[in-house]
């Protein structure tokens, strides 16, 4: 009999053992999941750009058993984008239909969208213990053909929990701030304007800019040689056909444009939210120089890209009729 007491006593100690090392290690933080943010370390509002760095890292000793993305704070023309990519009900209509929630494993639609994206470097999250997100990858197609209102927020709770029931939630946020925007007043269809007409010429094209001008080129397309050949003394390396204006760059076209025509470049330019390009003066000393193209349009494409990396073109026509 003391001898049976003994066995089971120590099958009981063994089974304490397990139990007490199966806690340790669910209670070990090396076990529980961890997140980090390479570019961003500190997971402040990230500004949305053509190269920002969105990949975020997961370690999960455990495995993934579930993992969520919750839009916290979504513009209201992304509602329909997001919630088309989910086929949970539940999901769909979270915190008054406002907060709209991508399960990456449970519901099939989000997960193979996510996956197509390619915004996982894993093709099947669960039991994966090591991920890397790609936000940008999600952000980039969410912001795909969509002009949102300028200082947009969208916030992302991410919801992860182990196959130990351990959980780990971290918000993502975002910043959209505006591309450029040109008006033109008395001209706001930017209908072809005809040089030859014996008025004034008015082209004073306004633009607007809230991350600041980086780059501001005009590229003027012409039939007319005589044109091209007066431009080209404009720019450091002329070209045979096309020419094209760097109001920021070429110190030559910055110094000449300025001071011949009143056009606005290099500081002037540079980082500002909003600033005038003028070619009034310009489009009235060319129509001399295009009288060898005849009945012919001129064209000057405005290329603005700001410090998010945000380009927009607009295309000013001069048009020249000859006089009879």
């Amino acid at each position: 009999m003391k001898k049976i007491a003994l066995v089971f006593a120590g099958i009981a100690l063994l089974l304490a053992a397990g139990t007490s090392c199966k806690k340790d290690k669910k209670d070990t933080p090396s076990s529980k999941p961890s997140v980090s943010w390479e570019a961003n370390s500190d997971f402040s509002k990230q500004e949305i750009t053509t190269t920002m760095d969105a990949n975020i890292a997961f370690t999960v000793p455990e495995g993934i058993r579930s993992f969520t993305l919750k839009f916290t704070t979504l513009p209201p023309d992304l509602l329909g984008v997001v919630k088309q990519h989910i086929s949970t009900s539940a999901n769909r209509t979270g915190n008054n239909d406002k907060t709209p929630i991508l399960d990456a494993i449970e519901d099939n639609t989000s997960a193979s969208y996510l996956i197509g994206l390619k915004m996982f470097t894993v093709s099947n999250l669960s039991g994966a213990t090591a991920v890397v997100a790609n936000f940008k990858a999600l952000l980039d197609d969410l912001l795909k053909n969509q002009e949102l209102s300028n200082n947009s927020t969208i916030s992302i709770l991410v919801s992860l929990v182990d196959k130990e029931d351990n959980k780990l939630e971290r918000t993502v946020s975002f910043h959209y701030t505006s591309g450029p925007e040109f008006t033109w007043k008395g001209n706001a269809n930017f209908d072809p304007v005809e040089i030859n007409g014996g008025g004034a010429i008015s082209a004073a094209i306004a633009v607007d800019v809230p991350g600041g001008i980086e780059t501001a080129v005009i590229y003027v397309s012409t039939n007319s040689k005589a044109l091209v050949s007066t431009l080209n003394k404009y720019v450091t390396t002329p070209t045979a056909s096309g020419v094209s204006l760097d109001l920021i760059e070429d110190a030559q076209t910055v110094d000449r444009l300025a001071t011949l025509f009143g056009i606005a470049t290099g500081d002037k330019l540079k980082g500002k939210t909003s600033a005038t390009i003028d070619l009034s003066k310009l489009a009235e000393f060319i129509k001399d120089d295009v009288v060898d193209a005849g009945n012919s349009d001129h064209k000057f494409d405005i290329t603005i890209g700001d410090v998010n990396g945000k380009v927009k073109t607009c295309k000013v026509v001069f048009h020249y009729t000859p006089k009879q």
